[in-house]
């Protein structure tokens, strides 16, 4: 694993900062005893290291990276003085410009991968940078107990799954050992304390990553013919027999997961509280076609539920009918664009962040705070510029020819 460390570029330097800090925060918390005094001093570290690496790769800060964050803080000014009445639960309950654009969270990490122009480097830095996640995630698993309530905390599960998923990719790659381990490992541990929502986006990784890595005509009546035959593979699985008979092995081992007992119990249907939500929701879409604002939801659920739980109607409540459906448009757009691409680099990034949030935001949390969110936002703008720099060359060697001839 190590020889990764060479040839790193400084953005692929931050993107590792990144990562580290976490560790390093829950380090300092734990020595010191001041969770305040670690939180300052990494973000301090993280703003110093941004900085610099801002000024020295100038020139890989780019237009659109700026609009976007431009675009975010412009709807919350907006918002703030069209809707004075939020005033509560943007700075009160809360810091609305510290949960968006606050050191470590997802706007800051889509600026700094933004600064990063080569996938394969940037492919590199997520390996390095994801095992600290491991490092971290694990230990406070066990010094908190939290084994003893498998399923208790969704956020363990989805780093977990970030890990899991770019080691699973980097095994198929190298083959390597500590690949697979880490893998093995995270992959449990992101099973007995995730929600059901993390096995089915990890799940609709292994999909996508299945289908849309190294894409090719002659492959895809084999990956057809290959998903027939899983799909009857998981019909055997989802059989009463095979559950009774795997429940009275696990029963057996003492084994408990939040995961595991609603396969077993087949209980996979959404709480009451999610329906009463949507219900909200798709009356509020028909009633407020230019959209209630940021942070609408902590307002209008007055702290029952926080977010809206679902992605499409926070982003056509925040941003009304016209913008929502535009910004919609442009990320499945891009999305189609990515991944049917002959190049497989940024493709792969792509696929692994959109795995960690599309679930996720479907049936949960909020967009505003998911760092994986925002990070496929920053692959695209990367893909967008490196497709535009290319055809730029391409243009500028057939006028070359031209003049030569």
């Amino acid at each position: 694993m190590f020889s990764v460390f060479k040839k790193i570029s400084l953005s692929s330097w931050m993107i590792i900062i990144y990562f580290f800090s976490t560790l390093l925060n829950s380090t300092l918390s734990m020595l010191s005893g001041s969770p305040l005094l670690a939180t300052i001093i990494c973000e301090s570290s993280l703003v110093i290291a941004l900085l610099f690496v801002s000024i020295k790769r100038y020139k890989s800060i780019k237009l659109a990276s700026l609009l976007i964050l431009a675009f975010c803080f412009i709807s919350i000014i907006l918002t703030i003085f069209n809707h004075p009445e939020y005033y509560a639960v943007m700075f009160v309950d809360r810091n609305i410009f510290s949960d968006i654009f606050g050191v470590g969270h997802g706007l800051f990490f889509f600026f700094i991968l933004t600064l990063e122009d080569d996938p394969k480097q940037m492919m590199r830095s997520l390996r390095i940078g994801v095992f600290f996640y491991f490092i971290n995630y694990t230990l406070k698993l066990f010094i908190t107990n939290a084994l003893d309530s498998f399923g208790s905390n969704h956020d363990f599960g989805y780093k977990f799954m970030f890990v899991s998923i770019v080691y699973l990719v980097w095994f198929i790659k190298e083959k390597k050992p500590l690949s697979l381990i880490v893998f093995a490992i995270s992959t449990i541990e992101m099973i007995l304390v995730g929600a059901r929502t993390t096995i089915a986006a990890f799940l609709f990784f292994v999909v996508l990553y299945y289908f849309f890595n190294n894409l090719s005509k002659e492959r895809i009546v084999r990956k057809i013919l290959t998903s027939i035959i899983i799909g009857l593979f998981s019909l055997l699985v989802l059989s009463d027999f095979f559950r009774n008979y795997l429940s009275s092995i696990l029963s057996g081992l003492n084994i408990n997961s939040k995961i595991i007992n609603s396969f077993l119990t087949g209980n996979n249907e959404l709480d009451g509280g999610r329906i009463m939500m949507y219900e909200t929701d798709s009356l509020l879409v028909k009633e407020h076609f230019f959209g209630l604002g940021v942070y609408w939801d902590r307002y209008m659920f007055n702290g029952r539920f926080t977010y809206t739980h679902n992605f499409f109607y926070e982003l056509i409540l925040d941003f009304g009918w016209v913008v929502g459906l535009l910004i919609m448009a442009a990320i499945l757009i891009y999305t189609v664009r990515i991944l049917f691409d002959k190049e497989n680099d940024w493709k792969i990034l792509y696929i692994i962040f959109i795995s960690l949030w599309v679930v996720r935001l479907i049936f949960s949390y909020s967009f505003w705070i998911e760092p994986t969110f925002w990070a496929s936002i920053a692959i695209i703008v990367n893909f967008h510029y490196c497709k535009k720099r290319n055809l730029v060359k391409i243009s500028c060697s057939i006028v070359r020819r031209t003049v030569l001839h």
